[in-house]
């Protein structure tokens, strides 16, 4: 198997017709044909369904076509990488990040990256769940933890700080908490099983409260709505809230009482992989990009928070 017979079956494959693929590539129908023929014999598997008219992916075709273009693609990027290190990345960066972080900044920072870098090509999948990079085939993925696993080289880009807040509405209709063992008394919203808050004071002591409330979710926008309905009181990160803190619609609550445990914002790839230029640049980008984050910026009635 050579990268001339992987760039043949992709064009083929994005063609649908093996005529147009010999002619793009300036070779006779046969000899497509026979090299076709002798890449699905080296895999033993079909990798069309053929027709008098037309060629369709098979489903191993299918599936084999994503493991040809990221193979075609190290290859453009290794030599690139040895070549011409000046030369402009190019190639298809994967990536994988959280859905609401993806959705709220990284998103917005891609349309200021692909500006930059013209010649790239960014898949970015959002998901909740955490997936494997190298089996998943990812480049990169933006992960929001105190850690990161082991087996993967991680770049910190930003803080990621947590609080409390709440309504207007609710504090004014249950009051202000003054103190940390005051939360015991409120509705608290609740995220999976994590009902211990821990929250430190200034002289460095810290506070367990067991909290409890109507609501509990495994998903943090659904308790930042129920937060903003007046519901009850949230833990939520500032990159998730910082425009409703802002405007005024969620306040910060126990201010002076920050939360013990926080996280980062991270760019991981597995440890062991060659960083590709693509990768690099994309990171170098990031951390450029957020070296200030706006969601870290102050409101008109809150200080900035305690990491």
């Amino acid at each position: 198997m050579n990268e001339d017979d992987l760039q043949l079956f992709l064009r083929i494959a994005a063609l649908g017709n093996l005529s147009a693929a010999a002619r793009e590539a300036h070779l006779s129908p046969a000899v497509v044909s026979h090299r076709l023929a002798q890449l699905e014999k080296r895999l033993g598997a079909r990798l069309f369904h053929r027709s008098t008219r037309a060629l369709s992916l098979s489903e191993d075709g299918r599936v084999f076509a994503d493991y040809a273009q990221r193979l075609v693609d190290t290859m453009a990027e290794a030599r690139a990488a040895l070549s011409a290190p000046a030369q402009q990345p190019s190639g298809t960066l994967r990536i994988t990040c959280s859905a609401s972080f993806g959705r709220l900044h990284l998103g917005p920072a891609l349309a200021r990256f692909l500006e930059r870098y013209p010649t790239l090509k960014v898949d970015l999948q959002l998901s909740d769940r955490v997936v494997d990079l190298v089996q998943d085939g990812f480049d990169l993925g933006i992960r929001i933890a105190p850690q990161v696993d082991p087996g993967l080289v991680a770049r910190r880009l930003a803080d990621s700080t947590r609080i409390l807040c709440a309504a207007p509405a609710y504090l004014a209709r249950q009051g202000t908490p003054r103190v940390p063992a005051d939360l015991a008394r409120h509705r608290c919203l609740v995220l999976h099983e994590q009902h211990n808050w821990t929250l430190r004071h200034a002289n460095g002591e810290k506070s367990v409260v067991r909290v409890s409330g109507p609501l509990r979710s495994n998903h943090g926008e659904s308790l930042r709505d129920a937060a903003l309905n007046g519901q009850g009181i949230s833990i939520q990160s500032l990159w998730s809230i910082h425009q409703e803190l802002a405007d005024g619609r969620l306040m910060p609550v126990l201010p002076n009482y920050p939360l013990e445990a926080q996280s980062s914002i991270w760019a991981v790839y597995p440890s062991g992989r060659l960083l590709a230029p693509k990768v690099r640049c994309f990171i170098d980008f990031l951390l450029e990009h957020w070296a200030d984050p706006h969601w870290q910026s102050p409101g008109p009635n809150q200080t900035r928070p305690t990491p």
